[in-house]
């Protein structure tokens, strides 16, 4: 059973192949082709949805689902250009591309906060690591899937798992959270900066297994009216994200020593207000 989306639209198919020319778009339009890696296993063929994603919306103080607002582009899947029109010039997209097959390709946008010349320094890295993995948190599987930086501030890609059984869930079900984590250079270490919800689903476990959804950090923060891209479909092992097969690094909290405080318990920024679905039955 897959994840229940709040997809809207489709694809509109043309009896002639769309031919786009790679030129600068018109105001409120994306343009671009999708071109399948020579390492992946997707092809144009088994493309079935590409969307152009806006984050930009107001969420519940309780998120329990995550808003987004999707423009459905039309896609020619003999030459592999989509166009997508009537989107906010002064907004950013994400591309979305779902296959026949299942396999979904979500772009994310990871640009910094605050702009600066340079790479995240190793000991910025270090520092959101530490912080990520020091937190106490209701979901049992966390990880970093990437981050993305300058010497002045970084965003990472995270994902969050519960696996193991909580209140209210059913047999064998998992919430899966997609979330970016902001993080700020000042007074000598890195600090916390922010976070935003960017996926969440409760999933059945065979769907949790059968699960393939990756995102591509060079597929976000699109503007319209910009020049037409060349997007590669990309090998999913190689991208940040979950696919079967994939290997799955896992990290542990460092045990408190005696006389030690407890890690600090994460808190969503919605208010601290927790999703009810997390919370633990003793709370």
């Amino acid at each position: 059973m897959r994840p229940k989306l709040s997809i809207a639209g489709g694809i509109c198919a043309l009896a002639a192949p769309l031919i786009l020319p790679m030129v600068e778009a018109a105001e409120g339009v994306i343009q671009g082709t999708l071109v399948p890696s020579k390492d992946g296993k997707a092809v144009l063929a088994q493309v079935k949805k590409v969307l152009l994603l806006d984050r930009d919306l107001p969420q519940e103080l309780v998120q329990k689902t995550v808003h987004v607002k999707e423009t459905a582009a039309v896609f020619d899947p003999k030459s592999g250009s989509f166009e997508a029109k009537g989107l906010d010039p002064k907004k950013s997209y994400d591309l979305y591309v779902e296959c026949s097959d299942g396999r979904v390709f979500e772009g994310v946008d990871l640009t910094p906060k605050k702009e600066a010349e340079g790479a995240l320094p190793p000991e910025g890295k270090k520092d959101i690591e530490k912080h990520f993995y020091g937190m106490q948190q209701f979901t049992n599987e966390n990880r970093i899937l990437c981050i993305q930086g300058n010497p002045k501030s970084a965003a990472a890609l995270v994902e969050l798992c519960r696996t193991i059984e909580f209140h209210a869930s059913g047999k064998g079900e998992v919430i899966w959270r997609i979330e970016r984590w902001d993080y700020a250079s000042g007074f000598g270490a890195w600090q916390p900066d922010g976070t935003k919800v960017l996926r969440r689903f409760r999933l059945e476990g065979d769907a949790w297994k059968k699960l393939s959804w990756v995102f591509p950090t060079d597929w976000g923060g699109l503007k319209p009216g910009g020049e037409a891209r060349t997007f590669v479909l990309p090998d999913e092992a190689a991208v940040a994200g979950r696919c079967p097969g994939m290997k799955i690094e896992k990290h542990e909290l460092e045990a408190v020593a005696p006389g030690e405080k407890k890690k600090p318990q994460h808190v969503e920024d919605l208010g601290a207000e927790k999703d009810p679905a997390l919370v633990p039955k003793d709370e």
